[in-house]
């Protein structure tokens, strides 16, 4: 069920970043609604801080309106944020669908750095790592490709 909420959070990623180009501020008022949706757009809306420059407000509350309560701030902050590289990395490995180290090195990188960066993106959530004999192969998680689904929306 957990790569259905991550597909979820793909899309909506996908679909806000879309409408974000050129814009720094967004505010986003989550009320009524289906839980799911709502709890996938907060998220979503992680995800796309972590990857751009974002100010946001988001604001919930009762289904009826009655109140309309402001999330802190601090509460959004992302706990892993991305960088171009890693990003360059997660939609390679897309492209690849799995992958060793080697056929992930990047042109100008070591080995070591790419495993620095791998290793990274592995304690992030965003990669999963499995081994076949002696040989380590990577493949993206749920969340790694709701990550590049958001990236490219935005590049």
């Amino acid at each position: 069920m957990a790569g259905v909420f991550l597909g979820i959070i793909g899309d909506i990623s996908s679909c806000i970043a879309r409408e974000l180009h050129g814009c720094g501020n967004l505010e986003l008022y989550l009320l009524g609604g289906m839980r799911i949706l709502l709890l996938a757009t907060l998220y979503s809306i992680a995800i796309l801080r972590s990857l751009i420059s974002l100010k946001v407000t988001v604001y919930s509350g009762p289904e009826d309106g009655s109140a309309i309560i402001e999330i802190p701030q601090n509460l959004l902050e992302s706990a892993s944020c991305y960088t171009e590289n890693q990003l360059q990395l997660l939609a390679k490995l897309l492209e690849l669908g799995e992958a060793t180290l080697n056929s992930l090195a990047q042109v100008g990188k070591s080995i070591d750095s790419t495993r620095k960066t791998i290793d990274k993106l592995v304690k992030k959530g965003a990669v999963e790592k499995s081994s076949r004999g002696r040989k380590t192969v990577y493949r993206l998680t749920e969340l790694g490709k709701a990550l590049v689904r958001a990236y490219r929306a935005l590049v």
